[in-house]
């Protein structure tokens, strides 16, 4: 014969609860511990916020000051031919034109050399396929000489930096033979 005996869990007498919430609960020293632990903490992490932000602050200004003086070099390599033309336009009037035509040339060929030091390329235009993203098309004409979809004319230079068009050669594209009326 089984019996299933209950037994009833006989109440703690009321003197232990307040003992046992006493060994749970961690002691005073242990608590002290752990705040001054958590403070620490706290002061870690506001002067690593605070760096990271000093830190981004001066990145910010760094990188605003080189996009500031960013054209600095090339503003100085263009100096000597604004002196050129300084000198040019202050010489006296009734000049040889053929020595006016040698100084403005030799300006022109320092601004060249200028371009080619900055990686400035002029866009070839006469005879090649026109390319929209290298030629901006004033018009079109017919012509028996060139095919159609050359370009036939520039009106001005295109010029890239790099692999960029700075600014796209403005031309005249050809519509191939004259079609008759």
């Amino acid at each position: 014969m089984n019996e299933n005996i209950e037994m009833e869990a006989s109440p703690a007498p009321p003197g232990d609860a307040p003992a046992q919430q006493d060994a749970e609960a961690p002691p005073a020293d242990e608590l002290e511990r752990l705040r001054s632990e958590v403070e620490e903490y706290k002061d870690k992490f506001l002067r690593c916020k605070a760096e990271h932000q000093n830190a981004a602050r001066r990145a910010a200004n760094a990188q605003a000051e080189a996009v500031r003086f960013a054209n600095s070099q090339l503003l100085r390599e263009l100096l000597p031919a604004i002196d050129d033309l300084e000198r040019l336009l202050s010489a006296e009037a009734g000049g040889d034109v053929d020595t006016l035509k040698d100084a403005v040339r030799l300006i022109h060929e320092n601004l060249a050399k200028v371009l080619r030091n900055s990686e400035v390329s002029v866009i070839e235009t006469v005879g090649r396929p026109f390319d929209p993203a290298l030629h901006e098309a004033l018009s079109q004409q017919p012509s028996n000489d060139v095919p159609a979809g050359l370009v036939m004319h520039e009106f001005q230079r295109g010029y890239r930096l790099h692999d960029r068009t700075l600014r796209a050669a403005r031309v005249i594209v050809s519509s191939g033979p004259p079609t008759a009326p």
